[in-house]
């Protein structure tokens, strides 16, 4: 919004005089100007009002705020003015401006205008966000107000510029002039700075340099003796200044009146002379500037050097520059020999070297050097020169362009030894004719060469690709390209017998295979193994038949017509062979086949096994209870048969021992004629044994079976 446009606010132009004021103005006079104003009326064109009479005279929000700014200058608020017009801010557009809300100071211009709608006021408490403290005239009903107001977005704010500080001690200066204390007439920039303890000039220091201070001169190198060049005044002692003037060099701690002079080229005490008390012998020369014996006015710095043992001049050497003194320290004279005592590097005896002069002090200049050809035959030892490059100055026969010769020597000069001759290994492949090589011009045909198949002979033998695998080295009409396996051996070739000698001799890729030392069936053993029995002393054979994995020794026996375990016995220890030899096998009831005298029907015996193979332990012995009555032959039992026969029995009239005492009971009217009841009774008795001894008999039987 340009404040240019606020045209609803026009009254006549100003005469132009009027309009050159524009004066300054601080920003509490603005606000006073401003508070006197408040309680009165509002007056459309109106621009007065009596501080004293708040219902006399009245102000629109222009005129009220275009008095309070003094623009275009100032008019008593009683005396009648309405300035604020295009003209007058025209003319005072050097001391306002825009801002930013953010920007907004106390005493500031608010206004908008928008089309016939304008208004303005002044600002007394601002606020970034808009709510503010206003003075202002806000209309008919209100008049000149000072309340809380807030803006509207379309609300700019305009800043005086030309704001000035009041002076508020009178000194002529306020605080915007320099003044540090405006309270306090004698304090002002230019003031006379006096001990007070205050900054009276305003310029940052309290008492410095005060009109009624004590003088102190400048102790800058803190030696406690003062510059006489440095003074000020100061109202009590400071550090950095003391109250004498005596110091002659205050940059140096250790020149003032107090110290001692020292032979240092400066006035050390500050008594006006220099070093004085250092030259004794009055011959000019300090002793600190190189007079050695200050008790001799002939020896100084400068001073001729004399050939006298004595260091006349001062510079720690004797006799210098004479035959006798080694100048240039190399260890020797020109008495002694030194053909150059200005060079270190030249002495009898120094290493010559390509310098052009004589090092070593013989007469001759650059001798046995790479610059002088020694041994006359035109070449010397520097290379990359013209007749350069002599490999061995000392023999005039080696030189660039020499005959090369076998004789141990490089004598062409170009690296190798010997080259082109029967000495040398021209092919680099560590031979030389001389040393057997067939063919030195070939790196890979020497002695001991690998013999490759390249039609050359390569290892100087004489002969050419043997040992390769076209080459039938054995003479058995096969090479290695032809399936040799073993060219060195003419017993071993495709299609050769195979013996069993751990080699293959057939070169079929298995050894000893169709022989008895090859285990064909893959089982583990050959026709010439020996098993763990055989190695204990027994002759056992290997595998009885190598072409059934089956059979082999310790195999298990089958029941198959085989020799399984090639004992020489077919189907031993199986169920069909008669292992004991009694004529029968486990199949036909022998009940132990490693017993000859256990088969069906064979007799039993007492030996506590089942002979007869009925599944009794000596059954039908003295000491089997063969009737079940508890006793056996052997405890006494008279008739194993027959259960109520054993000792202890009932003694029966039956004729027959019970009891096996030995007594056969008669009973008591014993009659023997035919008929007869007693005959009758006996008849009976005997029948009826009879059949216990049937029936007893039976079941044996069926238990054997």
């Amino acid at each position: 919004m340009i404040l240019l446009a606020l045209t609803q606010f026009v009254v006549p132009l100003l005469a132009p005089d009027a309009q050159a004021g524009c004066p300054e103005m601080a920003v509490e006079d603005i606000i006073a100007f401003a508070k006197t104003g408040i309680g009165s009326p509002y007056v459309w064109g109106g621009g007065k009002w009596d501080p004293d009479d708040r219902s006399w005279g009245g102000a629109d929000c222009s005129g009220f705020a275009a008095k309070v700014w003094e623009v275009p200058s100032y008019v008593p608020a009683t005396t009648y003015s309405h300035p604020y017009y295009t003209g007058s801010i025209v003319a005072c557009d050097d001391y306002w401006s825009w801002v930013g809300w953010a920007d907004m100071q106390q005493g500031d211009w608010f206004v908008y205008n928008a089309g016939d709608e304008g208004h303005v006021g002044v600002v007394d408490k601002p606020d970034a966000w808009g709510s503010i403290v206003s003075y202002e005239a806000m209309g008919t009903d209100w008049g000149i107000v000072h309340a809380n107001r807030t803006l509207a977005s379309y609300f700019d704010i305009a800043h005086r510029d030309k704001i000035v500080e009041p002076d508020r001690d009178g000194d002529g200066l306020a605080e915007t002039d320099g003044d540090c204390n405006d309270d306090n007439a004698a304090v002002y920039p230019g003031a006379p700075e006096v001990c007070d303890g205050l900054d009276d000039d305003c310029n940052g220091m309290v008492d410095d340099s005060p009109i009624d201070g004590a003088l102190y001169w400048a102790d800058a190198d803190g030696d406690t003796w003062g510059d006489a060049a440095a003074t000020t005044l100061l109202c009590s002692p400071t550090p950095g200044w003391v109250t004498n003037d005596a110091d002659c060099d205050d940059t140096n701690a250790a020149i003032n009146p107090g110290a001692i002079e020292l032979c240092d080229d400066l006035d050390n005490d500050c008594e006006g002379g220099v070093d004085e008390g250092y030259d004794a012998d009055a011959d000019g020369v300090r002793t600190c500037a190189g007079d050695c014996d200050d008790a001799d006015a002939g020896r100084h710095a400068g001073a001729a050097e004399a050939v006298d043992g004595i260091d006349n001049d001062c510079d720690w050497n004797v006799d210098e520059a004479s035959d006798v003194y080694d100048d240039d320290h190399d260890g020797w004279t020109e008495d002694g020999g030194d053909c150059n005592d200005a060079n270190a590097f030249v002495f009898p005896g120094a290493p010559e070297v390509a310098d052009g002069q004589d090092d070593n002090c013989d007469g001759a200049v650059d001798e046995h050097t790479a610059a002088v050809d020694d041994d006359g035959d035109g070449y010397t030892e520097a290379s990359g020169e013209t007749n350069g490059g002599d490999c061995d100055d000392a023999d005039p026969d080696v030189f660039p362009g020499s005959a090369e010769r076998a004789n141990g020597v490089d004598d062409d000069c170009d690296g190798s030894v010997d080259r082109g001759t029967e000495n040398a290994d021209d092919d680099g492949d560590s031979w030389s004719e001389r040393e057997g090589d067939c063919d030195d011009a070939n790196r890979y045909a020497f002695p001991g060469a690998p013999e490759v198949l390249d039609s050359v002979d390569n290892n100087c033998d004489g002969t050419v690709d043997n040992h390769t695998e076209a080459y039938d080295d054995d003479d058995d009409g096969y090479a290695e390209q032809d399936g040799d396996c073993d060219d060195a051996d003419p017993s071993v070739h495709p299609f050769a017998i195979e013996t069993a000698d751990d080699r293959d001799e057939d070169c079929d890729h298995v050894v000893d295979n169709s022989t008895t030392r090859f285990d064909d069936d893959h089982d583990g053993w050959t026709e010439d193994s020996r098993s763990a029995e055989a190695n204990s002393g027994r002759s056992l054979p290997g595998d009885c038949d190598d072409a059934n994995p089956l059979s082999y020794p310790g195999a298990p026996e089958r029941l198959d017509g085989r020799d399984n375990n090639c004992d020489g016995r077919i189907d031993d220890t199986t169920e069909a062979y008669d292992d004991d030899g009694d004529g029968w096998s486990e199949s036909m009831g022998d009940c132990d086949d490693t017993r000859a005298t256990s088969w069906p029907g064979s007799p039993e015996t007492l030996n506590g096994v089942d002979d007869d193979c009925d599944r009794l332990v000596d059954d039908q012995t003295t000491i089997s209870d063969d009737d079940g009555d508890g006793w056996t032959e052997a405890e006494g039992d008279c008739d194993d048969d027959r259960a109520s026969v054993r000792p202890g029995a009932f003694e029966r009239v039956d004729g027959i021992d019970n009891d096996c005492d030995g007594v056969i009971e008669q009973p008591v009217g014993w009659a023997c004629a035919t008929g007869s009841p007693a005959h009758a009774g006996l008849a009976g008795a005997l029948v009826g044994i009879a059949l216990l001894r049937r029936r007893k008999i039976r079941r044996k039987n069926e238990e054997r079976r």
